[in-house]
């Protein structure tokens, strides 16, 4: 992959988030089978396309973005659901190359290389997106999660595909990583990561993201990996 610099991958990012921005702005008219109406099915593929095919390019494989990217074009997101998945993807990206996360792209050799995502999450937050930022925090607490997993002999994947991170703590329990009481708390954040990627907006407030954020933090202090 060839380098990029800063100011051409916010430049990169500016561009597809104002594609977006463009479908956000066009009343969402939809059919009896709640389908967007031709106009609007265009104009969300065109805004998907575009954010996922910048996240492919400014973030290489095996990155949390790659990841995150990939996981909203599969699953229970469809139309606006996958536009709004994408949109906070991208901007979790462009705080990490504003804020000189990411030094080159070439540096990212894998997602553990990644400069502190929770203070990434901070940032986001601190900017009014709630909803990326719990998301980042969430992916952050799934990771953590898996290292804790593997050393235990505990398994993270079944089929080719991650375990289900409420199996995998039900798991991490009885393998004594945690008590019980640990893993309600870890339940109820990625709950509140699910809404967030589910587009749930509604469910969940700034303050909660900010005690999620600071709680994580705190879980991963009591619960290192190594």
């Amino acid at each position: 992959m060839s380098r990029i610099t800063k100011e051409k991958a916010l430049a990169r990012i500016d561009a597809a988030l104002e594609v977006s921005a463009k479908d956000a702005h066009i009343p969402k008219r939809r059919d009896a089978f709640n389908h967007p109406i031709e106009e609007n099915e265009a104009l969300e593929r065109a805004a998907i396309v575009v954010m996922k095919a910048t996240i492919d390019d400014l973030a290489i494989s095996g990155s949390v973005y790659r990841e995150e990217a990939d996981r909203a074009m599969v699953g229970n997101f469809y139309g606006s659901a996958r536009v709004s998945y994408l949109e906070g993807v991208l901007a979790a990206l462009r705080t990490a190359y504003e804020n000189d996360y990411l030094a080159s792209v070439e540096g990212l050799v894998e997602a553990g290389i990644f400069t502190d995502f929770l203070e990434m999450a901070s940032e986001l937050l601190e900017k009014g997106y709630k909803d990326p930022a719990a998301v980042v925090v969430g992916s952050v607490l799934e990771e953590h999660l898996r290292s804790l997993a593997r050393p235990l002999g505990v398994p993270v994947e079944s089929s080719g595909s991650f375990v289900k991170t409420s199996k995998l703590s039900d798991d991490l329990v009885k393998a004594g990583a945690y008590d019980k009481q640990e893993a309600k708390q870890v339940l109820a954040w990625l709950g509140l990561r699910n809404d967030a990627a589910h587009g749930h907006y509604e469910k969940y407030d700034r303050s909660q993201v900010d005690l999620m954020l600071q709680g994580v933090r705190a879980f991963m202090l009591r619960y290192p990996t190594s």
